[in-house]
């Protein structure tokens, strides 16, 4: 009989560690099977408890030997591993003759710094971090991320074995952190009638009040109204619905991180209420103005510039052949830098002109690349980031500024069915449409009382981006710009920037202390000579 071999391939995808198992000989066809640990064993178990844990939900009998290179190489390329996990020592120095570890039942006890006190919790119907994070989110109705869990100076993980804290003691008080939130801060705005509704005689049957903060259709009662942070009417200028984000600037120097989203319909005034220069300069130019005012020698800022269209990333402030489109470039993340865009080229700027230079050239850029692509500006979704890196000797604060005009998913839908009723063009319309698909989703279940579901960031690139600022640690706005003739589209727009309101965000100071380095989106903390560069990202 041939010698039975047996291949392992793991990859990461959609929260999920996968790993394909295939064993076989010369005579009999393979066996196949995939199996799923969830990201939260990923980060939490060492890779011996890891393999081992994976070797016994196997069914083709796989030993954990074979599974431990795969992993280990797997958390080296993917940026993974964690230094708080220590790894295990090999199979053959753990296959000892000495007993095994028998786990003794504890009682938990949790304290708040206000010194409010929960439980006691059981260690033996409890068993990790993550399940007890659960049973007080039922007791005190706040969501799993707002809390942490510690245990003197540790920060616990979520996999972590409630029976592996505190040594042999049998009773371990916990600290409970909550962090503090902040709810979504969303403005809608009713652009004036356009020429060509004019033209064929449509109405306005949209109406804002800006004192109530409310939109509803002249038609229907004022109980349906639309209930949003800001309302602005046809009449309201730029000047006007800057109070949506007059206080990011100071927030970003403070370190705090935020994202702008603008969406909308085609033609509704996205571009114009975030990019306009003078005299009605929009959302964009004024926090720039407003940040330069603020800023002193310690404070450096730099800028991006890139875009996405079928998931693809493309630089536009970064030089490339005329009539093609630049190379796409990749998502990444790691511990240290989190999630960001690898190869993407960040610009150094000393004043608000040179700011919106760059601004104005990324926006060329772009419109040189959609017509030899043939497309429409409004099918590519822009994002425009300023960094913000306050410099104190080998200290620093980091914090980033998005702004997102987010594609108009509808226009393209409409356009590709009228023009290519194809399969290739579904296919096409599909694609276009996946990421505010994929952003709904996101944030229907962020909105939602239950949350054990894994939240599906990772569905899209722009979701995947703006992780941090859907429901994590940076700061969220959204500006929602609509018709006010467009029925369908204007209530769809309204409808879902009102959901967005219920999103909670728990804004945290991006703290780095001496961690800086050249290759960094942040500048060098060489700073003896009172010089500070901005280097390419690797």
């Amino acid at each position: 009989m041939a010698e039975q071999s047996t291949v392992v391939e793991v990859n990461f995808l959609d929260r999920q560690l996968n790993i394909s198992v295939t064993t076989g000989d010369g005579e009999d066809s393979p066996a196949k099977e995939t199996l799923h640990i969830t990201e939260e064993d990923e980060r939490s178990l060492n890779l011996a408890a890891l393999a081992q844990k994976v070797a016994e939900s196997s069914q083709l009998g796989v030993l954990p030997e074979q599974l431990m290179e795969p992993l280990r190489e797997l958390r080296v390329a993917g940026g993974r591993a964690t230094g708080a996990v220590e790894e295990a020592p090999d199979f053959d120095e753990q296959r000892s003759d000495e007993p095994a570890h028998c786990p003794v039942e504890k009682t938990i006890y949790l304290r708040t710094l206000g010194g409010e006190s929960y439980g006691p919790f059981s260690s033996a119907t409890t068993h990790t971090v993550g399940q007890l994070k659960s049973k007080v989110s039922e007791q005190l109705q706040c969501p799993l991320r707002q809390q942490r869990l510690a245990y003197g100076q540790e920060l616990l993980p979520d996999g972590r074995r409630l029976d592996e804290i505190g040594g042999g003691q049998t009773v371990i008080e916990l600290q409970l952190m909550l962090l503090s939130s902040e709810k979504c801060r969303v403005a809608g705005r009713l652009r004036p009638m356009a020429p060509w509704e004019l033209q064929h005689e449509m109405e306005a049957i949209w109406e804002a009040d800006q004192q109530e903060a409310r939109v509803w259709m002249r038609d229907g009662s004022k109980d349906d109204a639309i209930s949003l942070d800001f309302a602005f009417g046809p009449g309201a200028q730029n000047e006007d619905i800057f109070c949506l984000v007059a206080d990011l600037p100071q927030k970003a120097l403070e370190g705090f991180s935020s994202a702008v989203l603008a969406l909308g319909a085609r033609k509704t005034g996205k571009s114009f209420s975030l990019n306009a220069l003078e005299p009605s300069e929009g959302l964009l130019p004024r926090m720039s103005q407003e940040l330069f005012e603020r800023a002193d020698d310690s404070v450096v800022i730099g800028v991006s510039f890139m875009s996405l269209y079928h998931e693809d990333f493309r630089d536009l402030l970064s030089p490339h052949t005329p009539g093609t489109p630049g190379r796409n470039l990749n998502l990444r993340e790691s511990q240290t830098r989190g999630i960001y865009v690898q190869g993407l080229s960040t610009r150094e700027v000393k004043s608000h002109e040179e700011l919106l230079h760059f601004l104005t050239m990324g926006r060329t850029q772009l419109v040189m690349d959609c017509t030899n692509m043939e497309l429409d500006s409004s099918e590519v979704t822009m994002i425009f980031t300023i960094y913000v890196a306050h410099l104190s000797g080998a200290d620093a604060s980091l914090a980033q500024i998005q702004v997102v005009e987010l594609a108009d998913s509808n226009s393209n839908a409409q356009r590709w069915h009228v023009a290519a009723p194809s399969a290739g063009a579904a296919r096409l319309r599909d694609r276009l449409q996946a990421s505010m698909r994929t952003l709904q989703d996101v944030v229907s279940m962020l909105t939602r009382k239950d949350q054990r579901r894994p939240i599906p960031y990772r569905n899209s690139k722009l979701t995947r981006l703006l992780q941090s600022s859907l429901g994590g640690g940076h700061l969220l706005r959204i500006l929602a710009t609509a018709s006010p003739a467009d029925q369908e589209q204007t209530e769809k727009t309204l409808r879902f920037a009102s959901e967005l309101r219920q999103l909670f965000n728990y804004p945290k100071v991006s703290g780095v202390g001496t961690s800086l380095r050249p290759g960094h989106w942040m500048p060098s903390p060489r700073r003896w000579n009172g010089k500070c560069m901005l280097h390419r990202q690797r």
